[in-house]
Formats: structure tokens, sequence, C-alpha cells
């Protein structure tokens, strides 16, 4: 447990990379097909929709859930909201700056960024609540500088107490 904000801070980096950003080229195959599932979705063609949503509703499912600490029925919500956005806004998504794919995920980034928002504002700011946001969810979502100031402070503590010896070390952490 020592190591336990640097290794999720980089377990959160890593994982964004390669879930959001796949880091794969697609060969002109793939461009062409995608170019065609992407006329097919602006055209609302149910079709289209289908095989969007089976090609990646498992990893958005897994991507939310993770993000929303397990909770089953808050990650359903979320992913819910991830779809209607995708079909409703399916017209901003500009081929030229990215896949589908990494257009989706960022809606679900936002939309989890939004849930937070909202249970924070339901919960107060406590401490307690604050702490509860995982670290990926604020990489690139809008946060209250109070939450940020928080999770700053908490990671400070917890490099402070790693200087200590295990014995005052365990003193603090019985105590605190």
């Amino acid at each position: 447990t020592e190591l336990k904000i640097p290794r999720r801070i980089l377990f959160a980096r890593a994982y964004t990379l390669l879930v959001v950003d796949a880091g794969h080229t697609p060969d002109g195959t793939q461009t062409k097909h995608m170019n065609r599932l992407y006329q097919s979705l602006q055209n609302r063609d149910a079709t289209a929709w289908d095989e969007f949503y089976a090609q990646h509703v498992r990893e958005l499912y897994g991507f939310v859930f993770r993000l929303v600490r397990g909770e089953l029925p808050s990650a359903a919500d979320v992913l819910q909201d991830v779809w209607i956005d995708a079909i409703s806004h399916i017209g901003q998504f500009d081929p030229e700056r990215g896949e589908l794919r990494s257009w989706l995920f960022g809606i679900a980034r936002r939309r989890v960024a939004l849930y937070w928002r909202r249970r924070l504002a339901r919960e107060g700011t406590s401490a307690t609540a604050r702490a509860e946001i995982p670290v990926e969810v604020l990489a690139g979502a809008i946060v209250p500088d109070d939450v940020i100031e928080h999770l700053e402070r908490a990671a400070v503590v917890r490099a402070s107490l790693l200087e200590l010896s295990p014995e005052r070390r365990q003193v603090l952490v019985e105590k605190y």
C-alpha cells in the first residue's frame, strides 16, 4: 500500500492510453469500413447502430463500470446516457480528429465526470465523498478546485507517511 498513489496514477494513464487511444493505425480497408459506418450512423441506419453497439458495448461498459467504482445501477445509467449522447450528437463527430471509438470513449469519460459532479453535489463535498473520485476521471474532466486540492493534499500526506519509520507511520495511521 506504500506506493498506492503513484501506481494508481500510472495505471490510470496506461489504461486510458490502452482503452481510448489503442495506438494502432487502421489500414485502408478498415478506414473505408469506418467511413461507411460513420455515414450510416449519421443517416440513423439501425443496422449500423447495432453493429457499432455490438463492437463497443462490452469494452465501454467495463470502462464505465470501473470508473463508477463497480456500482451496477450507476454504470448502467451512465452507459445509457453515453449511447443517447452518441446517437444525438453523431453529427458532431469529426473523422479528421480521430476514430469513432475514441470519440465514444470521450463521451463516456465526460458522462462519468458528470456522474461524479452530481454525486458530490448531492452528498456535499465531504472528504469521504471527494476521496471516492477515481483519478482516471480527473485526467480529462472539469473538477471543482476544492476537490483537486483535497486530492493533492492526500497525495502529499501519503508521500510524507512513506518517509516515516513503519512504527511511526502505524501510529499516525491508527490515530487518523
